[in-house]
Parts: structure tokens; sequence; C-alpha cells
């Protein structure tokens, strides 16, 4: 019975990430379509390391809509190295729900990705 209930978490948990991959992939494709630009500024840096290496982020705030609206992005080590704290950093937003956003810096490589793909 305990496989059984290791076997279901498993199976939700892989569910769950592929689902949020699959709406993150909507909100980029989005953003690639009708994102408006806005200025942001990196708020914060923020480095984890773990049993499968190191992850690193740049979490940022932006204006949109009237509102002050936070980010944050999962960045490599160039990535991350480039953008300090303070910086201004162009962002991209969708119009119809602003707190969906991602640095520009995101959204060029989607855009390289997706002109690579055939």
């Amino acid at each position: 019975m305990e496989w059984l209930l290791l076997a279901l978490l498993a199976f939700v948990a892989i569910a769950f990430t592929a689902w949020r991959g699959n709406q993150r992939a909507k909100q980029l494709q989005g953003l690639l379509q009708r994102g408006q630009p806005t200025m942001g500024v990196v708020t914060a840096r923020h480095t984890f390391r773990g049993k499968t290496g190191v992850r690193r982020f740049i979490l940022y705030e932006y204006e949109a809509a009237g509102q002050t609206h936070k980010g944050r992005s999962h960045v490599n080590r160039q990535t991350f190295e480039r953008w300090a704290e303070g910086a201004s950093m162009p962002v991209r937003y969708l119009p119809e729900d602003p707190r969906i956003a991602a640095p520009q810096f995101v959204i060029d490589e989607a855009q390289r990705i997706a002109h690579a793909s055939p």
C-alpha cells in the first residue's frame, strides 16, 4: 500500500511539473506576441546551493497599469553577474494581466529558440 501512495505522489508531482511548464510556455508566447515594454529594477539576487547544483535568481520590480509588480527569474551565472541590485532592467508584461511578465533577456532567448526550431 505504501508503494502505491508513493507512486501516486510521484505521478502528481510529474503531472504538476508538466502542467506548470506548459503554463509558462503559454505565458512566454503571449509576452512574445503582446508583451508591453516597461523598465524594471533589480531588487535582489539570490543563490541557492543544493544537491543538484547552484540555482541563481534575479528578483525585480516593475510598474504596469498603475501598480508596482514583483517578478523573479531563474538565470545562469553569466546573466546573474550582469545584473546588479539597483540596476534598471527592461521588462515585458501582458497588458491583460500585468502580473505576468519577464525580463527582456528571457523574451529574447525565447524568441531565439522559437526561430531556431524547425
